[in-house]
């Protein structure tokens, strides 16, 4: 499912005007991004969004072979709690 699909779903089902549907999910991502931003952990009925610190690394460039130094970073990690 994309955004497009999430707004055209919640449009549907709630008879709510496309607009008003566009800036809820727009905020909700807003602050579920800001929340991640500030350290938080959100967690949604079907998983956990966290941010972890990826420490730095040495890698292979594919290409060459050579060594390359990969910095260390932050990513969004996403936990499924829900098994299918």
């Amino acid at each position: 499912m994309t955004k497009n699909d999430l707004i055209r779903s919640v449009f549907e089902e709630f008879e709510i005007p496309r607009r008003q549907v566009i800036e809820i999910v727009d905020h909700l991502f807003t602050k579920i991004e800001a929340s991640l931003i500030s350290g938080d952990v959100v967690r949604l009925p079907l998983g956990v969004f966290k941010i972890r610190d990826r420490a730095a690394r040495m890698a292979r460039n594919p290409a060459t072979g050579e060594p390359v130094k990969v910095p260390a970073k932050r990513v969004l990690k996403f936990l499924l709690l829900m098994a299918a």
